[in-house]
């Protein structure tokens, strides 16, 4: 298919009307809120804007997804694939994402307050400006082990709003703040110091 040409059929100049576009728009995608995705393959799919909210997704295959600005929230990815989806501005707030696999995965702008990462592969994720507020890394994978493929755009101070389960804090070998080139260190209090 050839695209066509709309160069000629679009005015422009100084007495056309400019046209702007808000990035505060968020695309309106498919309504598949309560969705239950059981080994559903959706990789390489175009969700922009989705709402998958309240949505179980065991063993879901979304890698490589075009997720942004989706709402995750209060969504169950259980041993889901995220490998190299585009979650950026996404709403995952109180979502429940055990061991599943967001390795490589574009998160800037999410909202993962109070979500849960247990067992989760996050390394190779960018996390620049999201939202981390009483989120869960109790095992979360933020690096290979070796500090090689790690998470990237976290500050200290996002970290430290995160929480974890006693003696269960994630991985941060060779894991450094995006703005002071410092490595990352765990200095919360545990989930159950807070009881």
């Amino acid at each position: 298919l050839k695209r066509p040409d709309l160069s000629e059929s679009i005015p422009s100049g100084p007495d056309q009307p400019q046209v702007r576009i808000s990035l505060d728009m968020e695309p309106v995608g498919p309504d598949l809120a309560g969705m239950e995705g059981r080994l559903a393959n959706l990789s390489l799919a175009s969700l922009r804007g989705a709402d998958l909210s309240d949505s179980w997704l065991l063993g879901t295959d979304l890698s490589g997804a075009d997720l942004t600005v989706a709402n995750l929230r209060k969504c169950e990815m259980i041993y889901a694939n995220f490998r190299m989806a585009t979650l950026f501005g996404a709403k995952m707030s109180n979502a429940n994402v055990f061991d599943s696999n967001l390795s490589g995965a574009t998160m800037e702008h999410a909202e993962l307050d109070n979500s849960q990462f247990p067992s989760t592969k996050l390394y190779g994720a960018n996390l620049f400006s999201v939202s981390l507020s009483g989120a869960d890394f109790s095992g979360a994978r933020l690096s290979d082990g070796d500090g090689e493929f790690v998470v990237t755009g976290l500050t200290q101070e996002q970290l430290d709003s995160a929480k974890v389960s006693p003696n269960d804090a994630p991985d941060l070998t060779g894991v450094v703040d995006v703005g002071t080139g410092k490595p990352l260190k765990w200095s919360q209090t545990s989930i159950k110091d807070e009881v």
